[in-house]
């Protein structure tokens, strides 16, 4: 770009227009350097098209040679650049062949306009990939008849190695005018993501290639410039903005004319579609602040109009969930209405949590909307302080209150003082109540622990819910052993383990009320002298009993520890049994590991140990996840490395799939292990069978989440039984929110494959 400034005038803003004009301006400065090589210096003045097809045909080759290649950069040996050179020589002259090609390999000996060789002198290359791929467009539409060019775009339109190189050769095509061409390449994209084979059509839209491909050109603003090529590019945001995942892919379009463009793009796509047609466009909507107040208001409409589980969606995937405070205000508005209903309740955990934190987030939207409902400032002050009740209160105004099990030191932290009990009398809590929905279950459970009669809406409201109230009123429902404190019932207890335990110690009552004692001790951060009371206790059979009677309590938790339960029982091995026991009894859970998201594989004996198998996928699944929400996203790993640490022994799942002595969760993971790790294309397809015919027989969220996990190797190897059956369970999931975004992930990693296809057909003539 520098280069470009100081031969005049500012760089290009799109990206092939730059390389283009970095490839003039490099070119301009070698031809009228004093070279003492005449021919050479000649050569570089007067072989414009001569140079720009070898600098073309080189970034093809070195592209198409680093499908197979492990590192970022490629290269190639001086004899098959002689052979490079030839080719492009020979298609151009038939004269002075043999000379032209030698003053070309003495000319890259040095160096080569952009054509670099390092200082061994034995390879060629570029000096960054981006050139590479900007001459390997180059090559595909300056090098080709239409009939060619058409089956070059088709062979690598779907690969992610060649996406960058896809970009550069439609902003060429686009920038140039190459209208035939462009509709060439535009029908292929429309084609990708609307494939004729219904049985892979909506496999092929949700994967969206051609309408992510068009984004990118969109957000760069390649289009900026002239509205009929926007138009014909419209078809392509069809698959895209129905996915659930079109927030990542195309959060914002920046360029004036694109932006308004796009906007009215996606206004006609939430007003034409249905719902689970167009949830992509509403998702970026949603974290736009400049819509209009008539688009605001028919989303409202849509929104209302769909159930829990459509916003719930929405609002994990939104800015919502990381920067509340800059939601718009119908936003804020839409928020308190779902809050309001009756069945706010059936909003996910995660949804809530957002709209808590946007809540808190905005007290003066907030006070203003409380006020007008009709309460008092106080009254507005206490109701908002339910979102945000230990806010700047952790880790102050600690107070000792007594001791628990003999093993934990237990303190108090006060809530904030809206939540203190002076202030909740009848009145205010009553006041509070009438907003309804998640408003009076709070109100229910604040006055259950302050003993504050409300016939009206029933002390025990909200009870059962506990898990999707504010956190700030978990304490509140804190009872049983803790009752002989001294607390305020709305105070934040907060636990640690004593530095001297007590003489009476009670691992029993520690570890059944809290079972991820165990896991957190024996490989946590710990402390010693709780490691060695909690080690002594767990290897007794008392100890093994209390922490599988623990679990059977409290079975969120077993699928959590799958990850760390090898060690576990090979630290604590009287719980082997009963944990294997318990295995076949709790039913998988997909739960969330809160950031824990170890995964040390363990080999499983089958079919001994053929119970853990569906817990083993829940966590594989889950693991995965976490490691996107916690760590940020990757590129994409074979789950069947995985797979096969835990078991490889293909004839042993089978004998599990087959054998009606298992339950049916055990048989369905046997299934799901096998699509995973089997080659043999009559196999999968028997599994595929089984596993369609089980889906009545089980959770079907749980297995249709499986299958799409576990079937990544044969998405890979294109194997057509798998997609169309992944096909079909994306059809039986159209309308389930929540699935769909959890196969999101490993549909975002499928878009990432990469299967070498050029390497595949190099011998075709359509590369000549």
């Amino acid at each position: 770009m520098a280069v470009v400034v100081r031969d005049g005038g500012p760089p290009p803003e799109r990206k092939w227009a730059l390389f283009s004009n970095f490839y003039q301006v490099i070119k301009k400065r070698e031809a009228n350097r004093n070279l003492p090589d005449k021919r050479i210096a000649q050569l570089l003045r007067e072989g414009d098209k001569l140079i720009k097809e070898l600098h073309n045909k080189l970034g093809f080759e070195l592209h198409y040679r680093a499908e197979r290649s492990s590192g970022a950069s490629t290269s190639l040996s001086k004899e098959e650049l002689h052979k490079v050179i030839a080719t492009v020589v020979e298609s151009l002259q038939e004269e002075k062949v043999e000379e032209t090609i030698e003053l070309l390999m003495e000319a890259t000996t040095e160096r080569l306009v952009l054509v670099n060789t390092p200082e061994s002198g034995s390879f060629v290359r570029f000096d960054i990939r981006p050139l590479q791929e900007f001459f390997a467009a180059e090559y595909l539409y300056e090098s080709a008849s239409d009939e060619g060019f058409l089956e070059r775009i088709r062979t690598i339109v779907a690969d992610s190695h060649w996406r960058e190189v896809m970009h550069f050769l439609i902003s060429a095509l686009v920038e140039q005018q190459r209208r035939s061409h462009l509709a060439m390449v535009l029908q292929v994209l429309y084609e990708i993501d609307n494939p004729e084979n219904e049985e892979v059509r909506l496999l092929s839209r949700r994967l969206a290639i051609g309408g992510i491909i068009s984004a990118r050109i969109l957000r760069e603003g390649v289009l900026e410039s002239d509205k009929r090529t926007r138009l014909i590019f419209r078809s392509l945001f069809s698959a895209l903005l129905a996915s659930t995942d079109a927030r990542l892919l195309l959060p914002d379009v920046e360029p004036s004319h694109s932006r308004k463009w796009f906007l009215s793009l996606l206004h006609s796509v939430v007003v034409e579609q249905s719902p689970s047609e167009s949830i992509g466009a509403v998702s970026i909507a949603f974290d736009l602040p400049y819509l209009v107040d008539e688009v605001q208001r028919e989303l409202i409409d849509i929104i209302k109009r769909q159930g829990s589980d459509y916003f719930s969606c929405l609002i994990e995937h939104s800015a919502v969930q990381y920067a509340p405070e800059d939601a718009p205000r119908w936003i804020f508005d839409l928020t308190l209405n779902w809050l309001m209903q009756n069945d706010w309740w059936s909003l996910s955990h995660g949804a809530l949590v957002g709209l808590y934190r946007l809540v808190a987030s905005q007290k003066s939207w907030f006070t203003e909307f409380a006020v007008s409902s009709g309460l008092t400032d106080i009254q507005a002050a206490m109701a908002h302080a339910i979102f945000t009740g230990f806010e700047g209160n952790e880790g102050s105004g600690r107070t000792v209150v007594g001791t628990l099990y003999g093993l934990l030191e237990v303190s108090e932290i006060r809530c904030t003082e809206l939540l203190d009990a002076k202030h909740w009398d009848a009145d205010n809590a009553l006041a509070i109540a009438k907003l309804g929905g998640a408003f009076e279950a709070a109100v229910g459970v604040i006055a259950s622990a302050y003993q504050i009669d409300l016939p009206e809406i029933g002390n025990a409201a909200g009870l059962t819910e506990r898990n999707k109230l504010p956190s700030s009123l978990l304490p509140f429902f804190e009872k049983a052993d803790l009752c002989s404190f001294s607390v305020n019932p709305g105070s934040l207890l907060n636990f640690r383990y004593l530095d001297e335990p007590e003489e009476h110690q009670d691992w029993a009552g520690l570890i059944l009320r809290f079972p991820s004692v165990v896991q957190a001790q024996a490989f946590g951060p710990n402390i010693k002298s709780a490691r060695k009371g909690l080690d002594e206790f767990m290897m007794t059979p008392e100890g093994a009993r209390s922490y599988v009677d623990a679990l059977r309590n409290a079975p969120q938790h077993f699928s959590a520890l799958v990850g760390d339960l090898s060690r576990l029982i090979s630290k604590y091995p009287l719980i082997n049994e009963g944990v294997i026991d318990l295995a076949s009894s709790i039913e998988p859970q997909l739960q969330r590991s809160n950031g824990r998201v170890r995964s040390e594989p363990f080999a499983v004996k089958l079919p001994s140990c053929a119970a853990l198998l569906p817990h083993i996928v829940s966590h594989v699944v889950m693991a995965r996840r976490d490691r996107h929400v916690f760590y940020g996203w990757s590129r994409p790993r074979d789950t069947s490395e995985e797979i096969k640490k835990y078991c490889s022994d293909l004839d042993a799942l089978l004998e599990v799939l087959h054998g009606d002595c298992f339950p049916s969760y055990v048989r369905a993971a046997a299934g799901l292990f096998v699509l995973s790790l089997s080659a043999d294309a009559h196999v999968v397809e028997q599994v595929i069978g089984q596993l369609a015919a089980m889906k009545s027989a089980v959770n079907e969220k749980w297995l249709a989440i499986g299958i799409v996990a576990f079937s990544g190797p044969l998405i890979r190897r294109r194997n057509r039984a798998a997609e169309t059956f992944v096909d079909q369970i994306l059809r039986d999931s159209r309308d389930e929110y929540a699935v769909r975004a959890a196969m999101e992930l490993y549909i975002r990693e499928w878009r990432e494959f990469t299967r070498s296809p050029v390497s595949e057909s190099i011998d075709s003539n359509i590369w000549l």
